[in-house]
């Protein structure tokens, strides 16, 4: 039974341990990776473009307007066949003959006309001298709409690149956690096999033989559960790096890191993070292009200056026989459009409030966040210190108790202490240097810095 429990637990540990040929990443490999094959990115990055399209559009308004148009038509009615003739320039009458020929101005001829035929072909120009404002808040609504874009790419890729990195740190303890557990069985299996022969030779009791035994389940089991929390932080960094659930992957050894600069006083981190963190950047853009849209809208009230100029070709049947142009300055002012300008602005400035009030909220977070990965960190630091002298300790109480076992001076369940009492020590560091770690990936993503070179040296710490 018990070399069966140990086949499965060897058979399992086989299967998490990466397989030859597996691919590495290193820590900033795996960023680049979930960077690259994130597809919350590709919609960041869609709605930049939308932006600067939008922006393009908002441009575009200040600019001449030309359109072609070509039409033609046919009637009857006296004043479109008058209006045809006219048109193309072909009014005929002879005022000068004897009797005078009336010709198009004859009564008959003008009341009851053959059915007339006007081709026409145009091209106008509309420049727009001013809109009230409309165009100029039009751009800077756009721009601003673009800037918080931008600023919105930019956090994400800073949070994907925060979970990446906790993810991969979270794969370098749990197998960190899972060799401190092989150590552990490899000892117990050694005191199962020899309390195992020293009660075939007689020199023990069989009861220590059964301590070991159990001793040996449990650490085992503890195995076990460790193999399996490296599995799952391997599953969670391959989801977050875009990499397929069956896909191998190794990582870097976790790194010592136990040094921290001294961080700076909580109210200078806490305003630092206010002025740097993209998302607050993007929700300010956000409130200006409101409060630009806010004022597009109130301009439809202003008066509006435009110059058009047009020209026209004119023809009866399929010739054309008349050119004519035009040129104008147009002034207008709207008086009454039944309140949709003023309820869209109405709209737009109640939008602007509901960013400022998400503003407030975040800022609000933004300090929460940068005081408890300040706290981590300090908490961390304070576990690390408590802990650091505690693994030599343990392993020479394990050394002294192992030398009075032998010598039939103590028993073995002093032994098993013991050596319980080293891992739980190297499972202490483990998880301070793991939580100091977590800490500063903490502050420096609350800080918006953790794309930075080195976020250690960010102006948080000094």
């Amino acid at each position: 039974m018990r070399h069966g429990m140990r086949a499965v637990a060897a058979a399992a540990a086989l299967a998490l341990a990466p397989p030859a040929g597996a691919a590495f990443f290193d820590r900033e490999e795996a960023v680049d990776h979930a960077l690259n094959h994130n597809p919350q990115l590709d919609a960041s990055q869609a709605s930049i473009s939308a932006a600067e399209e939008d922006l393009e559009a908002a441009r575009s308004g200040g600019s001449a307007q030309v359109e072609l148009t070509a039409s033609g038509s046919a009637s009857n009615n006296p004043l479109d066949a008058f209006s045809h003739k006219l048109q193309a320039g072909n009014i005929e009458a002879d005022m000068t003959s004897q009797p005078p020929d009336l010709g198009d101005f004859d009564p008959d001829e003008l009341n009851n006309p053959d059915p007339s035929f006007l081709t026409s072909t145009g091209v106008e120009v509309r420049y727009p001298l001013y809109t009230g404002g409309r165009v100029s808040a039009g751009i800077d609504g756009a721009e601003s709409a673009r800037e918080a874009a931008e600023f919105g790419h930019l956090r994400t890729r800073e949070v994907i690149a925060y979970q990446t990195r906790r993810a991969y740190l979270a794969v370098q303890a749990a197998e960190r956690g899972l060799a401190i557990a092989e150590d552990a069985v490899a000892a117990a299996r050694e005191h199962a096999e020899t309390t195992r022969r020293l009660v075939r030779d007689g020199r023990i009791v069989e009861s220590d033989q059964l301590t070991a035994e159990v001793n040996l389940n449990e650490m085992e089991a503890k195995r076990d559960q460790a193999a399996e929390r490296v599995h799952r932080a391997r599953n969670q960094l391959r989801r977050v790096m875009g990499l397929d659930r069956n896909e191998s992957l190794e990582v870097a050894e976790l790194p010592s890191m136990d040094e921290t600069p001294e961080l700076a006083e909580l109210a200078t981190l806490q305003t630092e993070a206010l002025d740097h963190r993209r998302d607050l950047r993007s929700l300010r853009a956000q409130k200006a292009a409101q409060m630009a849209q806010k004022d597009m809208e109130e301009a439809a009230y202003g008066p509006q200056f435009n110059l058009v100029a047009s020209g026209n070709t004119y023809g009866e049947g399929s010739a054309y026989d008349n050119t004519a142009w035009r040129a104008m300055a147009q002034v207008s002012y709207q008086l009454w459009d039944g309140g949709t300008a003023s309820s869209k602005a109405a709209a737009a400035r109640e939008r602007a409030e509901r960013v400022r009030a998400e503003i407030a909220s975040r800022e609000q977070e933004i300090r929460s966040e940068v005081r408890q990965a300040v706290d981590a960190i300090e908490m961390a630091r304070t576990r690390l210190e408590n802990s650091r002298g505690t693994v030599d300790r343990a392993r020479e109480n394990v050394a002294q108790v192992e030398r009075r076992y032998g010598q039939g001076r103590t028993m073995l369940i002093d032994l098993l202490q013991a050596e319980g009492r080293l891992v739980k020590a190297r499972n202490e560091v483990l998880g301070a240097r793991q939580a100091l770690q977590a800490g500063r990936l903490d502050l420096a993503t609350a800080q918006g810095r953790l794309l930075e070179e080195d976020s250690s040296d960010s102006r948080g710490m000094r």
